[in-house]
C-alpha cells in the first residue's frame, strides 16, 4: 500500500468514525445481550434451575460466580445504551458530551470482559 493511500485511510471524516463507533458499540451490545439471554436460558432449560421437582438436575457449583458475570453483561448493556444515546445527542443536536461518550464505552467493554470471563469461570468450576 502506497504512502497516499495509507494517509487517506488514516484522514477518516468526523461522520464516518461516528457510524464505525456506533457499530462497534452495537455489536458489543449483542454480545452482552446474548451472552446473559444464553445463560439463563441454558441454567433454564439444561441445568434446569428454576424447575421445582425436575428429576436429574445438576448441582450448580459457585452461584456467586455466575452473578457477577451477569452484573459485568447488565454494566455492559447500561454503558452501550448510554453511549448510543449520548452519540444520539451529539450527532443531532453537538451536545458536548465527550465525557459521558467515553465512560459508556468504558463501561460497555469492561462489563462484557468482565461478565465474559467470569461466565467462563464459572463454566470450568461446573464442569462434571
Amino acid at each position: 500500500m502506497s504512502d497516499a493511500q495509507h494517509s487517506n485511510l488514516r484522514h477518516v471524516g468526523l461522520e464516518k468514525q461516528f457510524e464505525i463507533f456506533k457499530e462497534y458499540i452495537q455489536t458489543v451490545l449483542n454480545l452482552s445481550a446474548g451472552s446473559l439471554v444464553l445463560s439463563i436460558t441454558f441454567l433454564h432449560d439444561v441445568v434446569g434451575l428454576g424447575a421445582e421437582g425436575r428429576p436429574g438436575t445438576i448441582t450448580v457449583h459457585h452461584p456467586g460466580i455466575l452473578g457477577i458475570a451477569w452484573l459485568g453483561f447488565l454494566v455492559s448493556v447500561a454503558g452501550c445504551l448510554c453511549y448510543l444515546y449520548f452519540l444520539a445527542l451529539f450527532t443531532k443536536d453537538g451536545v458536548d458530551c465527550k465525557t459521558q461518550l467515553v465512560a459508556g464505552n468504558i463501561a460497555g467493554l469492561a462489563g462484557f470482559g468482565v461478565g465474559l470471563i467470569f461466565l467462563a469461570v464459572f463454566g470450568w468450576c461446573n464442569i462434571p
